[in-house]
């Protein structure tokens, strides 16, 4: 799991900021 993780970092943050935001808005 590390190796992908390192291989796009920013668009697994992009992807997981995303979606936190998503649940945040869902759960207001």
């Amino acid at each position: 799991h590390e190796q992908v993780k390192n291989k796009i970092p920013e668009e697994h943050s992009k992807a997981t900021i995303e979606w936190f935001n998503n649940i945040k808005s869902r759960q207001v």
